[in-house]
């Protein structure tokens, strides 16, 4: 827990500085993009609903980022991307904007280079600002990537505790952070 309060201690005041570069002009030009998994969901259906522990994650999100000044929420067409950020979104008064991930199985992670394409365009209108964007553990990586990212980490497939923060420009920076419980 201490360790967790911590954590989300430094990402405050990370994403603080990053936001005030932001609002004095020093750092109009940056563009802060959180990027997290889908929460724990339902197995038995290909586009399952959250799970309980899932839905409980989701509250942490509320609470992790509520504060963040997140502009725009961004998800996958799946169901479980959407209630990921759904509470979040609720109380910032947001709506969310779905983004079709294609699968390409000839491709690196299974994704389509036209649907990273089409997150990155959408992360460009929202210059300067803040957003999140609820992805999977195959697609944040490459989305990422397209950011200039250098080897972004793997999401594993029982991780649903990552949180990352790219702060976009001439060289992006990278913060990966956890929240609510791990494995």
């Amino acid at each position: 827990m201490r360790r967790r309060l911590i954590l989300l201690f430094v990402f405050s005041l990370i994403l603080g500085g990053i936001l005030s570069s932001a609002r004095t002009g020093r750092g109009a030009g940056i563009t802060t993009v959180i990027l997290v998994r889908h929460a724990e969901r339902n197995t038995d259906l290909d586009d399952g609903d959250l799970t309980e522990a899932g839905k409980k994650r989701a509250e942490v999100l509320l609470h992790t980022l509520k504060n963040a000044r997140i502009t725009a929420i961004y998800t996958s067409q799946f169901l479980r991307t959407k209630r990921t950020v759904e509470p979040l979104a609720k109380w910032l008064g947001l709506g969310t904007t779905p983004i079709k991930m294609i699968r390409d199985e000839t491709k690196p992670n299974n994704i389509s280079p036209e649907s990273i394409e089409e997150v990155h365009r959408a992360i460009q209108k929202h210059r300067g600002e803040t957003i999140l964007i609820a992805g999977h553990s195959n697609t944040i990586p490459e989305i990422m990537k397209r950011l200039g990212v250098k080897d972004p980490p793997q999401i594993g497939s029982d991780d649903f505790d990552d949180l990352f923060v790219v702060a976009t420009g001439d060289w992006p920076k990278l913060i990966h952070l956890h929240y609510g419980e791990g494995k």
